[in-house]
């Protein structure tokens, strides 16, 4: 695929692309290069500080086997955002 650098840097990644791997407006991506020069894009999620607490907790009780209730995804953060 190829895609062209606008007057501003900008560059529209192909709707394809932005489908697999699930981007949508807004959303966060680190770049970066690798030692070829091949630009790197990473889907990034950014946590609130208040928030890494309870993940620390969440993260140990899961290697710990120390889980009572199994959540989805989306369920873990609407708990998160009542904090």
């Amino acid at each position: 695929m190829i895609a062209t650098l606008r007057t501003k840097n900008q560059v529209t990644l192909p709707q394809k692309i932005v489908k697999e791997i699930g981007l949508s407006p807004n959303d966060k991506i680190e770049i970066s290069m690798n030692e070829y020069n091949q630009i790197i894009l990473t889907p990034v999620v950014i946590v609130e500080k208040k928030w890494l607490n309870e993940l620390k907790i969440a993260m140990n009780d899961m290697e710990n086997k120390n889980i009572s209730k199994v959540m989805t995804a989306k369920e873990v953060v609407k708990n998160l955002e009542l904090l």
